[in-house]
């Protein structure tokens, strides 16, 4: 789970943002719950019913009118022609969530949801940590700025600790598949900051898109199979 969740997932992810766009990048993020259910239908057997089916792919569907707003088409032309090395190592990030999020279920069979993210954080830092050492020739002291300090600090707390717990906690409440479609909520919520601090406008688009996602959300959470 280190491996997967934390070392390849933030790996992939940042080194995508580095070459893709952050729209882009959601996109292909919401493409995780789909994946998910494939491979809880494949590796644990899980049958998953046409609603919880039909709720993940409506969930994505929101999400697709959300970031494109309201060009949908442009979703699939974008995953037939514009995929590069970026949307790549996107899907390799998409992936190792993926396999994250079915190992957890696994792990959860002897271990709390706070002993498996601590594990995890600890092989997967350590792995991080050997990493950046190849990279200490490319380090300068001006990066180091609070706003820098502040931002990883945030990233480490409540972006990686404390939504891993969650997650987990949801996968073992949930299941992988329906604990996953939460993720396609991700792009709402940045909607809904963006307007609150950054004073971002919300369109028609985002409203309807946004209110899709829920609809599928709850489709999903509602099946019973």
């Amino acid at each position: 789970m280190g491996l997967t969740g934390v070392f390849c997932f933030n790996f992939f992810f940042f080194t995508a943002l580095e070459k893709v766009p952050a729209s882009k990048v959601a996109l292909i993020v919401s493409l995780s719950p789909i994946l998910t259910a494939l491979a809880v239908s494949l590796i644990l057997k899980e049958r998953l019913s046409l609603q919880r089916w039909c709720g993940i792919l409506l969930a994505f569907f929101g999400v697709s009118i959300v970031i494109t707003q309201g060009q949908v088409q442009e979703t699939l032309y974008y995953f037939a022609n514009s995929f590069e090395s970026g949307e790549g190592f996107m899907m390799l990030s998409v992936s190792s969530w993926v396999a994250y999020t079915v190992l957890g279920r696994f792990a959860l069979v002897g271990l709390t949801p706070l002993q498996a993210t601590t594990y995890a954080a600890l092989w997967g830092t350590a792995g991080l940590f050997f990493a950046t050492l190849s990279d200490i020739p490319h380090w300068h002291p001006e990066m180091l700025t609070w706003e820098n300090i502040l931002a990883i600090l945030y990233i480490a707390t409540f972006g990686t600790v404390i939504a891993s717990l969650w997650f987990l906690q949801g996968v073992r409440t949930l299941g992988p598949a329906r604990t996953a479609v939460y993720a396609n909520l991700t792009p709402i919520f940045g909607v809904v900051l963006g307007y609150l601090i950054l004073s971002e406008p919300i369109d028609l688009s985002m409203i309807v898109g946004g209110s899709i996602v829920i609809l599928g959300v709850t489709l999903t959470n509602r099946s019973r199979v």
